[in-house]
């Protein structure tokens, strides 16, 4: 018994040591939230570019470095110039960047 205190002196010092040689517990952000954003590679370039329905202008303004910031979770992307055929895509963000790659075809 009068080595008892000597034991729970160990065992705390090197809980301590492993504690330090292995490090505290932290918590890891990557960027701000879930928001993200889309970029842009469309043919014809001057495609006007929807974002849940609002425009966003010219595909050409967001190649690139340069794309539409958005919030987190599901948006609907809509590709629209006169004398083509629309595209439509749902995509859903989360911290990332997504590109829309189309051509458009010219409508009948």
């Amino acid at each position: 018994m009068r080595n008892l205190p000597w034991f729970v002196f160990g065992l705390l010092a090197g809980s301590l040591l492993l504690v330090s040689a292995c490090g505290f517990p932290t918590q890891t952000t990557y960027g701000v939230g879930n928001d993200g954003g889309i970029r842009t590679l469309v043919i014809p370039d001057d495609a006007e570019v929807f974002v849940d329905g609002g425009s966003m202008g010219a595909v050409s303004q967001y190649r690139g470095h340069t794309f539409i910031q958005v919030k987190g979770g599901k948006h609907v992307v809509e590709i629209k110039k006169t004398g083509y055929l629309p595209y439509r895509e749902e995509i859903f963000v989360s911290g990332n960047l997504t590109t829309i790659t189309v051509t458009l075809k010219k409508a009948d």
